[in-house]
């Protein structure tokens, strides 16, 4: 039981790790920062980057 509960927590924070990534990301690209840095600074294929970049150009950027 306590492995299984064990196992759950890795998994959460896997999960966690991978999201702040992508939110990093994200913030990146909103930056103009290049996708070839972006991949390398998170850790991340460069094929993903340019994914999240085709999704965020179909959500408007909103500015204050």
């Amino acid at each position: 039981m306590e492995e299984g509960k064990e196992l759950g927590i890795a998994i959460g924070e896997e999960r966690g790790r991978s999201e702040a990534k992508l939110e990093a990301a994200q913030n990146l690209i909103n930056l103009g920062v290049s996708f070839d840095i972006i991949a390398k600074a998170q850790d991340l294929p460069l094929e993903t980057v340019q994914q999240l970049a085709e999704q965020l150009k179909a959500v408007p950027v909103q500015t204050n």
